[in-house]
């Protein structure tokens, strides 16, 4: 194949990788979000928001790509069903960015999230909701998850790894079982009105500190910029 033919053959490949994504959908069939492996990927390049009426469900298998400017903010029902097999996957379209991340925020039903992959997400959160992550890995976000105000959390066999800050709790009750916080900048911190309920011995090798006391909300605790470069060399 002459080297013109190639790069036409590489170009019409990529087009047909990009064209083979599925919309995120943004308007429910009835109340309820699916989203099917059979149908996956997916990309989402803008703001999702579940209303408190709505459900999102996501089978095993399903890949979420998210553009620079994704963020899901999920007030609604929320079913996550990967499995250790198959786990579900929130990645950036681009291997090189980052996205903005995703928020449960649900006062009404507790969120179920089962082998999920969350990655490459600037600040993910729980707020003032309740639920559940199970086989969930929060890698290589800014913050891995912050836990604000919520009734009760459960981590269970969740690892978090490459995290700037990983795991971060305030004014909230979170039980852990078989929690890795592992080779993260900043392991767990407990910001005050926390109950914690469960082993920390999983909360090693982290880069600054393993447990910290304290508070990472508004600009508090800064990171030197050394600090910075060491990360960046060794991630």
């Amino acid at each position: 194949m002459k080297f013109g033919s190639l790069l036409i053959f590489l170009f019409l490949c990529f087009i047909v990788s990009v064209s083979a994504r599925t919309p995120f959908p943004m308007k429910p069939n009835g109340a309820t979000y699916f989203l099917k492996k059979s149908e996956s990927p997916y990309l989402l390049e803008d703001n999702f928001v579940l209303a408190a009426k709505d459900t999102l469900k996501i089978e095993a298998g399903v890949v979420v790509q998210m553009g620079s400017l994704a963020k899901m903010l999920l007030n609604g029902t929320t079913e996550i069903s990967g499995t250790s097999v198959n786990p579900v996957q929130f990645i950036p379209s681009d291997s090189s960015e980052s996205w903005n991340g995703v928020h449960f925020i649900s006062t009404t039903t507790p969120f179920s999230v089962k082998y999920l992959v969350l990655e490459k997400a600037f600040r993910n959160t729980v707020s003032h909701a309740d639920g559940i992550f199970e086989g969930t890995q929060f890698i290589d976000n800014y913050y891995g998850v912050r836990v604000n105000a919520s009734p009760k959390v459960i981590f269970k066999d969740c690892l978090f790894e490459r995290n700037r800050f990983a795991l971060s709790v305030a004014s909230s009750k979170i039980e852990v079982e078989n929690l890795s916080i592992r080779r993260n900048v900043f392991g767990l911190y407990l910001e005050g009105g926390v109950e914690f309920v469960g082993s920390q011995a999983g909360i090693v090798e982290n880069m600054e500190a393993d447990i910290r006391h304290g508070s990472v909300a508004g600009g508090k605790e800064r990171v030197p910029l050394s600090v910075w470069q060491r990360v960046e060399t060794a991630f």
